[in-house]
């Protein structure tokens, strides 16, 4: 029985069933953003007799002249649709018929498992024992890559907060110096604690109810959507970004004022230090 190197030349595949000379390839689109190696592989299969289908993460450039299906490798509904697709598509044009019985939330933990044991020192329990223990699952850590995109809850150490997030990401986090939560970044809402209205009351009594439709309260103070305020100054109705009217220093006031408030703060610092002309040089 030959083996994918010996069927293609030296060149490998991912899954070879030498049997019925069929190929199935996985594309990533990291390793898959330029299709010209695939249309050789595509071409050299074909030279061979070979019956290629791809596996394809959303975003790879487009293939014609091979059966492709398309899943989200982050997302299990589509993963476990395109795995029955393919079995699908096996049966219908090759007859291969394999029972359809994928179910990958049942069996994450054993295809994990099987996948990644050799990579057991790169896991997240071997290189992030902290991450280990905030992992909310029943997969082991010490099957889970640190650079793995597959998505995860992870509870929060200091707060207690559960959020969605790829290991890759809280890793990133993690060498950054925080555990990646979004509580305790500010990105969730907790009110009385991290909205706008309560870091920046000045602000919150600026806030147009009239145009905006909604409370201050409603939004974190990093939030980057354009709200209407009214100018501390002159009254005016205006708009700003809501990170930008409450991050520290802010004039609170539309454009032509902030530059009139920061000319005035300006020259009454040079009074009160006694940096000016009329001082040094009468």
């Amino acid at each position: 029985m030959e083996s994918d190197k010996e069927a293609l030349g030296g060149k490998e595949l991912d899954v070879y069933l030498p049997d019925y000379k069929i190929a199935i390839e996985y594309d990533g689109k990291e390793f898959h953003k330029n299709y010209g190696r695939d249309y050789d592989k595509i071409i050299l299969c074909k030279k061979t007799g070979i019956r290629l289908i791809h596996v394809r993460e959303e975003g790879c450039p487009t293939l014609v002249g091979v059966p492709v299906i398309d899943v989200k490798p982050s997302n299990y509904p589509s993963l476990e649709k395109g795995i029955k697709e393919l079995l699908k598509l096996l049966d219908s044009k090759y007859g291969i018929t394999i029972p359809d019985k994928v179910n990958l939330k049942r069996d994450l933990q054993k295809i994990i498992e099987k996948k990644y044991s050799v990579k057991k020192k790169n896991s997240i329990g071997t290189l992030y024992p902290v991450l280990a223990d905030m992992l909310q699952s029943d997969v082991s850590p010490y099957v889970i890559p640190s650079k793995s995109n597959i998505p995860f809850d992870w509870k929060c150490p200091d707060c207690g907060n559960v959020w969605p997030a790829p290991v890759y990401s809280v890793v990133k986090s993690f060498l950054n110096g925080s555990y990646g939560c979004k509580k305790c970044a500010g990105l969730t809402l907790v009110k009385g604690k991290n909205d706008a209205a309560s870091k920046d009351p000045i602000a919150a009594s600026l806030w147009d109810r009239e145009q905006n439709g909604d409370d201050l309260s409603e939004y974190v103070y990093s939030d980057e959507s354009v709200k209407f305020w009214n100018c501390i100054e002159c009254g005016t109705s205006f708009q700003r970004a809501i990170n930008v009217m409450c991050r520290k220093g802010s004039a609170h006031a539309c454009d032509q004022c902030t530059k009139m408030i920061r000319g005035r703060t300006r020259r009454n610092k040079l009074r009160s230090n006694g940096d000016n002309l009329l001082e040094k040089c009468p």
